[in-house]
């Protein structure tokens, strides 16, 4: 996921300068198209053309990374449910009795131990691993991409708008990017989940499409904030609600997400007993 965020943030440096801001592609817009919001919406239009095209190189091996991790923690989640130490295997049955008698001087009976297991072991579980397939603190790890991409632009900015730069730097770092792979991991999941054979025989271009889609709709939305046209101190303030809404809407989605996994009988079952 690192390089899903390198490969674009760098393309966009190595390609931006000759095409979106360069010289002659910037005489290009203003002599051709509207002043103010008409210049802005033609710009997103080719940035995000571009964003498309530079995430496709990496987006089929997120969203394939994405379709594993779905399986793999439904699995998990499905493991710890349905936990039994009688239906573990020892590498040598001799062994067992020994775990065993272990296990029932520290819990008092097997029972219960299994019971620790499936309900403690699982809340640990979801406090390392969170909730979602990828919590807000690992998508932040990653976010480092983008500090290439601020540096291209503090160097080929024509005029001194550093601040706006930051400005949009911070939308896409805590707000744009998390919003993106938030509503990328609720899309990877309906295309996964989808009863439909025809979505599911064409998952292999339609997911990775969709997702560069979504990530350079979003991207783009946060490049507007670099305009100079009004002042950066004005974009402050919706840039900081974006981002406290952003932070508010993930710890709203992983609580909504921790029991994403599959309700078998063994975990409502467990859940009964606890409450009672």
């Amino acid at each position: 996921m690192t390089a899903f965020h390198f490969v674009a943030a760098v393309g966009f440096d190595v390609v931006a300068p000759y095409l979106a801001w360069s010289p002659w592609f910037a005489e290009l817009v203003a002599k051709y198209v509207p002043p103010a919001l008409g210049q802005l919406a033609f710009m997103s239009m080719v940035h995000f053309v571009m964003l498309v095209a530079f995430y496709m190189t990496t987006t089929p091996f997120a969203f394939e990374f994405f379709r594993k991790s779905i399986d793999d923690r439904r699995a998990l989640e499905e493991q710890l449910a349905n936990y039994t130490i009688r239906a573990c295997k020892c590498y040598d049955e001799r062994d067992r009795f020994f775990v065993e008698a272990k296990v029932l001087e520290y819990f008092g009976t097997l029972e219960e131990f299994d019971r620790q297991v499936r309900q403690l072991m699982r809340q640990q579980m979801e406090a390392v691993l969170g909730s979602t397939i990828m919590p807000y603190t690992t998508l932040l790890m990653m976010e480092w991409a983008h500090i290439m991409f601020a540096f291209a632009m503090f160097v080929h900015t024509p005029e001194k708008n550093y601040g706006h730069i930051m400005i949009m730097m911070c939308a896409v770092v805590f707000a744009t990017d998390m919003l993106a792979m938030l509503v990328i991991q609720l899309v990877v999941r309906c295309i996964h989940d989808s009863p439909s054979q025809w979505l599911q025989k064409h998952a292999w271009w339609i997911g990775p499409i969709t997702l560069a889609s979504i990530f350079g709709m979003f991207t783009t939305a946060a490049d507007c904030f670099v305009y100079p046209k009004l002042a950066w101190t004005y974009k402050a303030i919706p840039v900081v609600l974006m981002v406290l809404i952003t932070w508010k809407i993930y710890g709203v989605f992983e609580r909504m997400t921790c029991s994403a996994g599959p309700d078998t009988d063994a975990a409502r079952q467990e859940r009964n007993v606890v409450e009672l």
